[in-house]
């Protein structure tokens, strides 16, 4: 990620808290326009807290990894609604 790409987006999504920080520490103009994935599709925008990031399969056997993929998908159908609605309200 640079400063071009950071002010080109709309929205940046992270999979976890300590991404946003990341990025946030690196691009703070840019954290209005950041959430945790599974935080904006709850609805909890900005920096949420603990509890929104994605559990992170590495290292684990197939189960997990499948029960990430099933969490994931979840999480993005609920973020598409959201993602629907941003681009409806988005100034053209």
């Amino acid at each position: 990620i640079d400063a071009e790409l950071v002010e080109w987006a709309d929205m940046i999504l992270t999979m976890e808290a300590a991404q946003f920080e990341q990025i946030a520490a690196m691009f703070p103009q840019a954290e209005g326009k950041m959430h945790t994935l599974r935080g904006f599709a709850e609805g909890e925008l900005g920096f949420p807290g603990e509890g929104f990031d994605m559990s992170d399969p590495y290292g684990g056997d197939i189960d997990e990894y499948r029960a990430f993929a099933v969490e994931l998908q979840d999480v993005i159908d609920k973020a598409a609604v959201k993602l629907e609605a941003f681009i409806d309200e988005r100034p053209a």
